[in-house]
């Protein structure tokens, strides 16, 4: 019994009596005075920090990420420049005048355009009321409780949530989905400066990803389609005694060189061996000086085994760099075609090789014209 009273004690201590004021934050009346508008003296304008620069950054990325939801609401057009022109002015105005570095908020554009805002507009009339109530009514919101203000934003907020582009993110690309999972959990856990350092150093981290190991595959002739194909498409597809057409679908660079040149010592050391070994360049938009002094390796190993590195459709602006970087002492010129078809013909008018028979029950059939090529690996 006694120990019964006590317990019910203790709950009567803890429970809050009827009146008795709770610790809740107000928003309380604005301090005043106003400031004075003007520019700031030199001595009290502190030195920028790295949490400036922070600051500055989340503020950039916050800019874009209220912009576009709501210009693809409105139906306007939004470019990163015109956005990026315009903050950069509005910083700058406000830093001569003393003012607060201007950001943006998600949270505001949403209870904007849930209270039927559709132009810029609404930030001028906001302002304005804003000042209205600074001058006139200072303390009109004094006793307003913090929790109701978050209350409206975490409303407003809620429809910033595109739960379906993240399922969408989880169908096509799982790696896009949990890179968004992380930076999600990296905003709401450490904070956002933190959770967007966490999101930017993933996504350089999987860019690196896809230039170390891009997608390379060989390409063959299939029967009634123009052009060469991928064999992991299309495995029937013909192909030329003695020669090998390759493709790399990334820039070639440090990141990704030695496994280009692996991957072509894999090809020249098949059985039976090629003679020409042609690189559908086109998709290699570059080749840095790394690349460069692997190529010029990979092409002296190759000769030494009677095997000849061809490039075709190499985009001009690559080739210059290629010429600059002396490879065409070693790589002879007469191996640069402007096509993969110029170069298989000089194969052919050089080998009199033919293609590899096709039966009929080998020919793949034609795909329809809004069939896919399945998808690269790196793109499941």
């Amino acid at each position: 019994m006694g120990h019964g009273t006590g317990a019910a004690m203790t709950v009567e201590e803890r429970t809050p009596q009827v009146g008795a004021r709770l610790p809740v934050e107000a928003v309380s009346r604005h301090p005043g005075p106003m400031e004075r508008a003007g520019p700031a003296e030199p001595r009290n304008v502190p030195s920028p920090g790295p949490r400036d620069e922070c600051v500055s950054i989340r503020n950039l990325v916050a800019r874009l990420r209220a912009d576009y939801p709501s210009a693809d609401a409105v139906t306007v057009e939004v470019t990163v420049r015109t956005a990026y022109d315009v903050f950069g002015v509005a910083n700058l105005a406000a830093g001569l005048f003393q003012g607060f570095p201007v950001s943006t908020s998600g949270s505001r554009t949403a209870v904007a355009e849930r209270a039927g805002a559709r132009s810029q507009l609404t930030g001028v009339v906001g302002a304005a009321l804003i000042v209205l109530m600074l001058v006139l009514a200072p303390g009109l919101f004094r006793n307003l409780p913090q929790p109701a203000l978050a209350a409206v934003v975490i409303t407003a907020s809620l429809s910033l949530a595109d739960i379906p582009g993240a399922v969408r993110l989880w169908r096509q690309r799982r790696t896009e989905f949990l890179l968004c999972i992380a930076a999600f959990a990296g905003v709401a856990l450490l904070g956002v400066l933190e959770g967007i350092a966490i999101a930017v150093a993933l996504s350089v981290l999987n860019v690196f990803r896809r230039a170390w190991w891009p997608y390379n595959t060989v390409l063959g002739r299939v029967q009634g389609l123009e052009g060469y194909h991928d064999v992991r498409s299309y495995p029937q597809a013909g192909q030329l005694p003695g020669l090998v057409i390759y493709r790399f679908d990334a820039p070639l660079i440090f990141a990704n060189a030695k496994a280009f040149r692996d991957e072509i010592r894999r090809l020249a050391d098949a059985d039976p061996r090629p003679s020409w070994i042609v690189i559908a360049a086109e998709p290699m938009t570059d080749v840095d000086t790394t690349a460069a002094d692997v190529l010029e390796e990979l092409d002296e190993t190759l000769n030494a085994n009677h095997v000849h590195l061809v490039f075709a459709e190499l985009k001009d602006p690559v080739r210059r760099k290629i010429e600059r970087y002396g490879l065409t002492r070693t790589i002879d010129p007469r191996h640069f075609f402007p096509t993969v078809e110029a170069a298989v013909a000089a194969f052919r008018l050089r080998t009199g090789a033919e293609w590899t028979p096709l039966t009929t029950a080998e020919q793949p059939a034609r795909p329809k014209p809004d069939t896919a090529a399945p998808p690269p690996a790196d793109e499941r």
